[in-house]
């Protein structure tokens, strides 16, 4: 098990209460993996998981997958990426998909 701390790039939905995040992280870089349970409910997992969030994750990386198990998600610094202003809103969004798109997968 290993922890990673990074931001949020993108979320995409996988299955019925599951996601799949990229996230930018300073020990790995950019790095694709499998949070279950992200969309059940309202707990810790669904409200931290946002792009955007920081966020310090607990996981690993499997032989035979391209992507991470996250099992645990804890946010570094809840409401932060909140802005009141639409226009911040989505040049915030922005850069993230710009982050998301030009950064090299993990090697």
């Amino acid at each position: 098990m290993e922890k990673l701390n990074g931001v949020v790039l993108r979320l995409t939905p996988w299955r019925e209460s599951s996601v799949i995040a990229t996230v930018l992280t300073a020990e790995r870089g950019k790095v694709r993996g499998v949070c279950r349970g992200a969309r059940k409910g309202k707990g810790a997992p669904r409200t931290a998981a946002e792009p955007g969030a920081w966020l310090t994750l607990e996981g690993e990386r499997r032989p035979r997958w391209e992507m991470w198990s996250f099992r645990a998600l804890e946010s570094r610094d809840p409401g932060r990426f909140a802005p009141a202003d639409p226009a911040a809103a989505n040049a915030g969004l922005f850069l993230l998909d710009l982050f998301d798109r030009t950064q090299p997968e993990e090697q």
